[in-house]
């Protein structure tokens, strides 16, 4: 009896259990919502709420959601237009693998007019390039985008009238990145932690905030570099009566056409662009610059502004100052004043070289956080904190929004661009080159010896030159004896913590009496004419490449015919001599001659010169 007692007991709790569970179950469905499937390899059963039963088209299962569904797809390619008419979350399964790419004559690959979450798709024109990839259309709601890749259209992402969260996107190979058009003030697009990039011919970095107040924190903007076309601009804010800019935190690179960030209404409100960098932005106009038109109550503080081509186009006043300017066309514009703290220095980036050509994984060749005994630490406005704490750096990790990281004492860079002139009546040989600008430079060492490929060490230490000798070009003098000289020289750069910059490449200088060899750092393919000449019977042959490249060099007589093969193989780029004896040949006129092949095997290189043999 009381073993039956005790199971009935069991039994009602059991009951009361799956009551509560259906309770709580039928509480998230009207609260969150259902969550339905979309796969290729599903029953696509209605209504699509198992993997099993998933949908095998997306625009077939939101065509039965309701406001709250979720939408899990699975990864492949969905050649389809999007038409969304409920507040849905919509969940793709990774942006590299899951792909919508716009499959009909529609502008558009998603449409949508009402709010909605999109995560984890790749999201593409037809194969053709559609208008747009997103564009949510006469709509007064939000749209949160995050962890999308946007490729292959005319325009990224457009809204009207929203104020949207764009996160963790990659969008690229388009005309327009985003477009916000907004007369209503309480618009606030914010775009964060995501990167625009251009790789298609005439594309443009462009993102339009045609009114509302946008925010556009810790990006990244790359432009191509392509200022004779007008391309690749930045930031445009059109006009409208209410509207207010906040940039904080951004990398702006290589942006070229009018400008990087425009104002372009007398009505427009300030804007705020703090803790930025803007590096190789160039412009073909002399009205284009960085900041077109910046209202005198906009603050810019806090950025760095490195090898642009004109920062200011203005006809006010901006409320700037703490920036950090160098090696700009125009640090100064007419009718600009710096600001009482603005620094003219090297703001010495970890890495801050690009390759000439800039793929998507470009990014991770450069490192623009501040080194150790940088200018810009702890040189930022005093109101604004690092995220420690201290005082803001400047640079685009500096304040609030930055990152604390620890500074790097690296070396100074190796010398660049030694050039020398040699006078053979006073024989001297004069070598010039733009100083180092690293806040912490101490000196040079110069090396010198006879032997071609020496290594720069203490034995062959020829001169120190301290950086209180030297002006803003680096200069030292050397001489020689003699008709002949043959001499090779290397430098180092130091810093006050002796640290020591990889040396320069090799330069040589060969003098022959009453000729120079001008044989300079290897910059450039070059066949040098043969010493001694005329010659009996030996004479060096000389050449330089400007890349590692497979090598021939031949000599031939008068009649074209081939003799010899002096040099057959691979070779770094470099100066090289090679030695020919003409002992077994007669009197006469010989030809020489370079063939050169890089490693894909194009055909980089060839020349040819006369000699003489004289018996």
């Amino acid at each position: 009896m009381r073993k039956r007692q005790r199971q009935r007991k069991s039994e009602r709790k059991k009951m009361n259990k799956m009551r509560i569970i259906l309770m709580i179950l039928l509480l998230a469905q009207v609260a969150f919502g259902t969550i339905r499937y979309v796969s290729k390899t599903g029953s696509s059963t209605s209504p699509y709420i198992t993997w099993e039963t998933a949908s095998d088209s997306i625009q077939k299962c939101l065509n039965i959601c309701i406001d709250g569904d979720t939408v899990i797809v699975a990864n492949g390619v969905y050649k389809e237009n999007i038409d969304i008419n409920a507040s849905i979350t919509l969940i793709g399964s990774s942006m590299d693998s899951c792909v919508i790419m716009g499959g009909t004559e529609k502008l558009y690959t998603i449409g949508a007019y009402k709010s909605l979450v999109i995560q984890g798709f790749g999201i593409t024109g037809r194969e053709d390039y559609a208008y747009r990839a997103i564009n949510l259309r006469d709509f007064y709601g939000n749209i949160k985008v995050s962890n999308c890749r946007i490729y292959n259209c005319n325009s990224g992402i457009k809204t009207y009238q929203s104020s949207d969260t764009l996160r963790n996107l990659i969008i690229t190979n388009v005309e327009t990145g985003i477009e916000t058009w907004c007369t209503l003030q309480t618009c606030s697009p914010v775009l964060l932690n995501s990167l625009v990039y251009v790789t298609r011919e005439n594309g443009k970095v462009w993102l339009n905030f045609h009114g509302g107040n946008g925010t556009l924190l810790n990006n990244i903007f790359v432009g191509k570099d392509d200022p004779e076309t007008g391309n690749s601009s930045g930031i445009y804010s059109a006009s409208a009566p209410h509207r207010k800019l906040t940039v904080k935190n951004n990398l702006f690179i290589r942006l070229a056409g009018l400008q990087t960030i425009r104002m372009h209404s007398i009505w427009s409100d300030p804007y705020f662009v703090t803790n930025n960098v803007f590096l190789e932005c160039r412009y073909p106009l002399n009205y284009s610059s960085v900041f077109e038109r910046p209202r005198e109550n906009s603050t810019i503080r806090n950025n760095v502004f490195l090898r642009n081509t004109k920062v200011f186009y203005i006809e006010q006043q901006p409320n700037s100052d703490y920036n950090i300017f160098w090696e700009n066309n125009e640090n100064i514009p007419p009718g600009f004043n710096l600001g009482l703290h603005d620094i003219k220095a090297d703001p010495m980036f970890v890495k801050d070289s690009l390759p000439s050509t800039f793929p998507p994984n470009a990014i991770s060749n450069a490192d623009y956080h501040l080194q150790m005994y940088s200018p810009g630490i702890d040189a930022g406005d005093s109101s604004i904190l690092d995220i420690d704490g201290s005082r803001s750096d400047i640079g685009m990790f500096g304040g609030p929004l930055g990152q604390s990281y620890q500074y790097l004492d690296l070396p100074p860079n190796p010398p660049r661009n030694i050039r020398y002139t040699a006078n053979i009546n006073e024989k001297k040989i004069v070598f010039t080159w733009k100083k180092n600008s690293e806040n912490d430079f101490k000196e040079y060492h110069i090396f010198r010896d006879t032997v071609q490929g020496f290594t720069p060490d203490s034995a062959h230490l020829y001169l120190i030159l301290p950086d209180s000798t030297l002006g803003d070009t680096a200069q030292f003098i050397d001489t020689y004896s003699g008709e002949n000289a043959k001499y090779y020289y290397r430098i180092i750069a130091t810093d006050n913590q002796e640290n020591e910059s990889e040396p320069s490449d090799e330069i040589s200088v060969i003098i022959t009496g009453v000729d120079i060899m001008d044989v300079e750092i290897a910059t450039d393919y070059r066949l040098y004419q043969n010493y001694p000449n005329p010659f009996n019977p030996n004479t060096v042959i000389s050449f330089q490449l400007a890349v590692g490249s497979y090598v021939k060099v031949m000599v031939y007589d008068i009649k074209g015919e081939l003799l010899e093969v002096l040099v057959n193989e691979n070779k770094p780029a470099g100066y090289y001599e090679v030695e020919f004896n003409a002992g077994k040949y007669a009197s006469g006129i010989y030809l020489y001659r370079i063939e050169t092949v890089d490693e894909s095997g194009i055909p980089r290189f060839m020349d040819m010169k006369k000699m003489m043999l004289v018996k």
